[in-house]
């Protein structure tokens, strides 16, 4: 390039040898130099992703609208999966359904943790019983993980990759981080009490992460 030449650029020319349905960064390849050429083509794939995400939102949207004046559209289509040609429909009865699960599933955790630490918290005659759920919190953070992990493995699954080592794994987080929360509660126990008011207050306690163990343990072995 001579000095004080400038390069016209076009994103939206298409090539004579790519044809039509030319890449978006079909014209990076093109460039000869260098300079500025990873900004423009990162500005080109913003651009193409941004243009391909409101073309779905526009199908997405234009569907809706002929299937609420043909009649077709089901209860809440913007919110429930409605795919019949992948086997994928989900009505408001299988919404309520899951919802209704969750809320049971919640709500029996919630009574089978908390009671045996409010058992605790009165062997220590009455201290604080939100300082002994904090003993849960490696359990608990061990549980995000996990759950976060379950889909990205269910995925390769489905693609044919298989982790023979994950469930080892699980078992093994789990039980560190068991072992973590039983010695929190030993310590938090220690701070109001000692001797044999100490050791039951951390038997009961226990029996809370004995709860927070069994839906994993439904999920990764029994179901």
């Amino acid at each position: 390039m001579l000095p004080g030449q400038t390069i016209s650029f076009d994103p939206g020319k298409r090539s004579d040898r790519t044809g039509p349905h030319r890449h978006p960064l079909g014209w990076c390849a093109d460039y000869n130099r260098t300079d500025g050429c990873g900004q423009r083509c990162f500005s080109v794939v913003g651009l193409a992703l941004v243009r391909d995400a409101e073309t779905d939102a526009g199908a997405m949207a234009d569907r809706g609208r002929r299937d609420l004046a043909a009649g077709d559209a089901p209860a809440l289509w913007w919110l429930l999966t409605d795919y019949p040609q992948r086997n994928d429909v989900m009505t408001p009865l299988d919404g309520a359904s899951v919802l209704i699960f969750i809320l049971g599933a919640a709500l029996i955790l919630s009574v089978a943790i908390m009671a045996p630490l409010l058992g605790a918290a009165r062997i220590l005659r009455g201290r604080s019983v939100w300082h002994l759920t904090l003993a849960l919190l490696p359990l608990a953070a061990c549980g995000v993980i996990l759950g976060l992990s379950a889909q990205t493995v269910t995925l390769l699954h489905q693609d044919g990759i298989r982790m023979l080592w994950v469930q080892d794994a699980h078992a093994a987080a789990l039980a560190l981080a068991s072992l973590a929360s039983l010695w929190l509660l030993w310590r938090v126990a220690g701070r109001y009490a000692q001797g044999w008011r100490r050791s039951a207050a951390t038997a009961v306690a226990s029996l809370a992460l004995l709860a927070g163990l069994v839906p994993w343990a439904l999920l990764f072995w029994v179901w």
